[in-house]
């Protein structure tokens, strides 16, 4: 699965691979929080599928289809493909 975050908080924005239940733990961050105004700016902390840990900041979440690949991208200047532009 893919997670994507961005934010106003910052400059750029991530594609993340990780497993279904780390997916399962954003979405219920993000779905907890949507209606805060600090929803663009809230902290958290990402496990991609190798293990490394990700620290940036919650925009919003996507999963893709179980025969598309995971491709991880870090530090992506918004407004080059962003998802949530």
């Amino acid at each position: 699965m893919q997670f994507f975050f961005e934010s106003v908080c910052s400059e750029s924005f991530s594609i993340l691979c990780v497993s279904a239940e780390e997916f399962g733990r954003i979405r219920d961050i993000f779905m907890t929080n949507q209606n805060g105004e600090e929803l663009e700016c809230l902290p958290i902390t990402v496990t991609d599928l190798e293990g490394m840990v990700h620290e940036d900041f919650l925009r919003g979440y996507s999963s893709t289809a179980e025969n598309k690949p995971c491709i991880q991208e870090l530090d992506i200047p918004l407004g080059y493909g962003s998802k949530f532009k």
